[in-house]
């Protein structure tokens, strides 16, 4: 007799559902290899090279699949990518805007010049730029 593992109720041998309530009685067969075998996206490896390569994905894959890694490397991984986002969004060279700005008053002073007068105006320019900075020429 077969005993039903939800409702207790005995059942014959011959029997796959209980007659009681439906629960099935024999679990189905498996085998471990196909339990234990992971997904192509569930791989260390891979989480590493998503970590690498395109980290928002590494990340979701690091907090949902690498259940055997530890929570502080987890929360060390997370907090350097959110430093690095932060960091390259509000972290913006102020000296390649002024760069720019010098540039383009260049260009625009060299093309109302003629000949000569352009290289002059470059020359002092430069020298501006260089005193700017504390460059010696």
């Amino acid at each position: 007799m077969k005993k039903c593992p939800k409702c207790n109720f005995e059942n014959q041998d011959n029997i796959q559902f209980c007659q009681n309530c439906g629960t099935p009685l024999s679990a189905p067969t498996q085998s471990v290899s196909s339990q234990n075998k992971e997904k192509w996206y569930q791989r260390t490896a891979f989480t590493v090279i998503m970590l690498i390569l395109f980290f928002p994905i590494g990340l979701v894959l690091m907090w949902v699949y690498r259940k055997n890694w530890k929570m502080a490397i987890k929360v060390i991984v997370s907090a350097i990518f959110a430093l690095a986002v932060i960091s390259s969004v509000f972290g913006g060279d102020s000296n390649s805007q002024n760069e720019d700005v010098v540039v383009s008053e260049n260009q625009d002073e060299s093309q109302n010049n003629d000949g000569d007068e352009s290289e002059n105006s470059l020359e002092t320019d430069l020298e501006q730029i260089c005193r700017e900075r504390k460059y010696t020429l």
